[in-house]
């Protein structure tokens, strides 16, 4: 009879120490995803981007639309680990899919329409700590605010009709973010003056 007790008593006690597991075993279990929001969001049309490879020893310029989108992003469930990120651009009235070429930008001078219809030109500065080139891990549950600068090689500007942004991580998984047209919030999509300095004509 003490035997059976014993038994009983350590099975009750397996289960309870399995039981305090399960957290830990369902947080691993859980996949990461990734939401977020377009805070701010600048374009130029006309734009050109260039660079040196050093793999191939070439220089590369790319033409055409350039976007600066400021956004909000968190990770749910677990962190997501960002190797790399691919943007791809849909626009009205036109089947293709384009994909964005993102890059490094501290400094990007582009004009800017003000309210009174004048056109001034100004750099855009983004802070290193703000650029996706240093965005390495998206933690579960804290907000980041980063801006994701790409060009898009079309000749014609238009508006576009949906961004999405992929992340890829370490093990090639894949978590997408969209932003359509109509889902942006235009009266709080945010022009912040401490990202501009107007040049002097």
């Amino acid at each position: 009879m003490k035997r059976n007790w014993f038994e009983i008593i350590t099975l009750v006690g397996s289960i309870i120490g399995a039981l305090a597991w399960l957290p830990f075993v369902w947080d691993i279990a859980q996949k990461p995803d990734i939401k977020g929001r377009l805070i701010g969001m600048s374009i130029s049309g006309g734009s050109s981007f260039s660079y040196d490879d050093p793999r191939n020893n070439s220089r590369i310029e790319i033409k055409g639309i350039a976007y600066y989108p400021k956004l909000v992003l968190t990770a749910l469930n677990r962190d997501f680990n960002v190797k790399t990120i691919e943007v791809y651009v849909k626009y009205p009235n036109d089947s293709q899919t384009y994909k964005g070429i993102t890059f490094y930008s501290s400094e990007h001078v582009m004009p800017v329409k003000t309210k009174n219809g004048e056109t001034k030109t100004k750099i855009l500065k983004i802070p290193p700590s703000e650029h996706v080139a240093l965005l390495t891990v998206l933690e579960h549950g804290r907000v980041t605010t980063v801006f994701i600068p790409f060009i898009v090689d079309k000749g014609t500007f238009s508006f576009f009709s949906e961004i999405e942004f992929k992340f890829y991580d370490y093990e090639d998984k894949t978590r997408s973010f969209i932003v359509k047209k109509e889902d942006m919030d235009i009266p709080n999509t945010l022009y912040e003056e401490q990202y501009w300095t107007e040049v002097s004509q």
